[in-house]
């Protein structure tokens, strides 16, 4: 983020675990989780900012558009 100057509250990570959480959450930036990949959030304490289920969920979340 520094390297390429993007503000923290303009950038997101995407991934499909809990470390990927946790790893925006100590970098400062905000998580969707997603269910298509390895990973599952089911009873997981810590959760994503956002949660997509599909790729056309998360397609929708990140340019506004209806589902």
């Amino acid at each position: 983020l520094d390297r390429y100057k993007i503000k923290r509250e303009k950038a997101v990570l995407v991934g499909d675990t809990v470390s990927d959480v946790k790893a925006a959450r100590s970098n400062g930036v905000d998580s969707i989780g997603v269910g298509y990949g390895f990973g599952s959030f089911d009873s997981e304490p810590t959760q994503p900012n956002y949660y997509c289920r599909t790729i056309d969920d998360l397609k929708a979340l990140l340019t506004d558009e209806k589902v």
